[in-house]
């Protein structure tokens, strides 16, 4: 049976620990207000970086009986990024990382990034069956071009199709 699952990326201190971060003194996992930790740029003297490629990656997931993945949701603080911010994102797999280059998924360098629409129209393609050994990660890319502000993601969400044949199919991290 067909079945659609999501995959959440929660971003609190039960995952700290398995984050990998670009540069921990610019970009941080913020878990001071329980109800608000989030990713986000480390203000150093009240100033946010402005460096092109800070990026924090998620650990990786294999979950049992997918058939690919439909959609990537970030959630951010308040809904919207503030002005003069973006986030950015890869795939990561065990064999690389991956970013639509506009024509086909391509193994992507430092600064290759995709915007979440990008990412979404074309995730559904990503030959998971094939690529890394069907496991699967984000690289997330947090940017600011005014160093008063900085975008704040709380979760990553990863929708994706199941051929489910018993309940243990559904149980998986």
């Amino acid at each position: 049976m067909i079945n659609r699952l999501i995959k959440n990326f929660i971003f609190d201190e039960r995952i700290r620990s398995s984050l990998v971060f670009s540069d921990d003194t610019k970009i941080r996992l913020n878990s001071e207000d329980l109800r608000t930790s989030r990713l986000e740029l480390k203000a150093s003297s009240g100033l946010f970086p402005t460096d092109p490629n800070l990026y924090v990656e998620t650990p990786l997931t294999t979950p049992n009986s997918l058939l690919k993945w439909l959609k990537l949701e970030a959630a951010k603080v308040g809904d919207e990024l503030p002005l003069d911010t973006s986030v950015g994102f890869k795939v990561k797999t065990l064999a690389g990382n991956y970013f639509w280059n506009g024509s086909a998924w391509a193994a992507a360098t430092l600064s290759d990034w995709m915007s979440e629409s990008d990412f979404n129209e074309n995730f559904s393609t990503f030959p998971i069956s094939t690529v890394g050994s069907r496991s699967i990660g984000i690289i997330i890319n947090l940017r600011t071009t005014n160093p008063q502000v900085t975008p704040r993601i709380t979760s990553l969400k990863l929708l994706g199709e199941f051929d489910i044949d018993y309940l243990d199919d559904i149980v998986y991290e």
